[in-house]
């Protein structure tokens, strides 16, 4: 088996990888470092092919990187060589007219796919900008979602939600992890040493007010700024990320709550490596309304953070489990009510992160998940038809792998 990901806007430079090429990235060199061969196709301004820690990373011609219906003729003629039943493709993006096309493609020649989306299908994914996620939905995503071979989600609670919009193709659990080299060494943690010293919130990713919830976070934060719990602590709060076009409004927000001299919004900068954007932070928010998993949490995690994260994202059951942290509803108060208590454990900031710290590194490196892949993609293949998962879909065996084997769903 081999075992090929799509991601059109992959790339190598390691100062411009989001949060969907560093997982692509980290579940590509898992599963080569368990000699599966693994090759990374994606499109861009030149050809090129290389071959890093035995991963290939193969680039197609194309004028964008951006969604396009339009495939690059060299990577069609690449897909045309592929042979049903030996080669499986990891098709990553959800709401992605790339993703489609090839899935297309790979449909007509009986190719075996996984849809990996790398975000959750409920309510609030939709509630942003639904005019064109719902036709988009009906016309196209729902179809490369049945059509897959499996749909490989970030947490198990994200099953009923593609049931409930009418997916049937078997279902694999597949988180996000971390590469060794993200790890630093556990003497050069610092938490705050000085009660005195201000309390510093962090939020980093994609400014996008609604489905990050940043204005959620700053309505709770403007409550604790101007409550009496605040009137011996100086807060601040940080929010890093490439703006989407939301910055204006969360500027307004933070003048019309009175906290624009706390609140800061920067610019995302991947040229510095999170664990360093992190290294003098207190507390790490992710207040989402939807999200896959949450990949900055993780590497929150692996600097010894304390965390609030909503109770939507993938990660949340890993912070419960682990004790480094709160998770909250998707609402003001909750998130309120979360940091404040998150304030009052102050002096136990060091021993809650390294529980989290010691939890992601035994249970969610990507040597780890890979190897449990590997259980699913060979178990998928072995049932595969070899020519379109409605054949095997349509026999009744629609299951879904949360641990240990395929569950009936």
């Amino acid at each position: 088996m081999h075992i090929y990901f799509y991601l059109k806007s992959f790339t190598i430079d390691l100062r411009k990888r989001d949060g969907t090429t560093k997982a692509v990235h980290g579940l590509a060199v898992g599963l080569a470092a368990h000699n599966i061969p693994v090759t990374v196709l994606f499109e861009g301004p030149q050809t090129s092919k290389t071959m890093v820690a035995g991963v290939t990373y193969q680039c197609f011609l194309h004028q964008t990187t951006s969604p396009s219906f339009q495939i690059s003729a060299g990577l069609q003629a690449f897909l045309r060589q592929l042979a049903p039943r030996n080669d499986l493709v990891i098709l990553n993006g959800g709401f992605h007219c790339s993703v489609y096309a090839i899935s297309r493609i790979l449909k007509r020649q009986g190719i075996a796919y996984v849809m990996a989306p790398h975000l959750n299908y409920d309510v609030q994914m939709f509630r942003k900008r639904p005019w064109l996620k719902y036709p988009y939905w009906h016309l196209a995503e729902h179809q490369v979602l049945n059509d897959a071979l499996a749909v490989q989600i970030l947490d198990r609670r994200q099953i009923t939600v593609l049931r409930d919009r009418g997916i049937s193709s078997p279902i694999i659990e597949v988180q996000n992890g971390f590469e060794a080299s993200e790890v630093i060494d556990r003497n050069e943690l610092l938490w705050p040493s000085c009660p005195d010293d201000p309390i510093r919130l962090f939020f980093l990713g994609r400014m996008s007010t609604h489905t990050k919830g940043l204005d959620l976070l700053l309505e709770a934060f403007s409550t604790l700024i101007h409550s009496e719990l605040n009137s011996k602590m100086s807060l601040q709060l940080v929010m890093q990320g490439n703006d989407v076009g939301d910055n204006s409004k969360l500027l307004k927000q933070a003048v019309r709550l009175r906290v624009e001299h706390c609140v800061m919004l920067r610019e995302g900068d991947y040229s510095i490596p999170p664990q360093q954007l992190m290294a003098d932070q207190d507390i790490v928010c992710l207040p989402s309304r939807s999200e896959g998993f949450g990949l900055s949490a993780l590497e929150a995690m692996l600097m010894g953070r304390v965390l609030l994260v909503s109770e939507v994202a993938g990660i949340a059951p890993h912070i419960l489990k682990s004790g480094c942290g709160i998770t909250v509803k998707c609402d003001a108060y909750s998130i309120q009510a979360g940091l404040e208590w998150l304030l009052t454990r102050r002096l136990h900031w060091k021993e809650m992160g390294l529980r989290g710290r010691d939890y992601a590194i035994k249970q969610l490196s990507w040597n780890t998940i890979a190897q449990k892949a590997i259980v699913d993609y060979e178990q998928l293949m072995h049932h595969y038809p070899g020519q379109h998962n409605a054949n095997w879909s349509s026999n009744g065996n629609q299951r879904s792998r949360v641990s240990g084997g395929f569950e009936s769903e």
